[in-house]
């Protein structure tokens, strides 16, 4: 079976998405391989109108632009794997670097960066994911 390239938008000029890592590298951020234990599906509706939010807001942004905004604002903060207090996913190698954004006030969602994405391993609401 042979698949269709899908259809551009009549009267649009698309552009192809950077493909360099020397090309500006918007923030994108991914639920792949979010952990059932401290999914989204438990937040309350102010929680994840907070997440929306905070999405709309950070995939607006260039790495190198969150790189130095403040931990508690729109910027991050990188975690102590020897802080953690929940299972790292076995795919996660020890050189990768866990990080939090704050998603509702200070409740952060936990994760790791590959590349221009952000995946969201861990959403803190109880605060007991790692020692604060």
């Amino acid at each position: 079976m042979k698949l269709k390239a899908p259809l551009k938008n009549k009267g649009e000029k698309l552009k192809e998405p950077p493909t360099s890592k020397t090309e500006p590298q918007y923030l994108t951020i991914s639920l792949r391989y979010i952990r059932y234990s401290h999914c989204i599906s438990g937040c309350d509706d102010s929680e994840t109108r907070s997440f929306a939010d905070k999405v709309r807001i950070l995939t607006g942004k260039l790495w190198t632009e969150i790189n130095g905004m403040p931990r508690h604002g729109l910027g991050f903060e990188q975690i102590s794997r020897n802080s953690l207090q929940v299972a790292v996913p076995e795919h996660l190698t020890d050189d990768v670097n866990i990080i939090a954004f704050r998603f509702s006030g200070l409740k952060p969602m936990i994760g790791y960066r590959d590349g221009p994405v952000f995946y969201v391993l861990w959403f803190d609401r109880a605060f007991d994911c790692y020692r604060h």
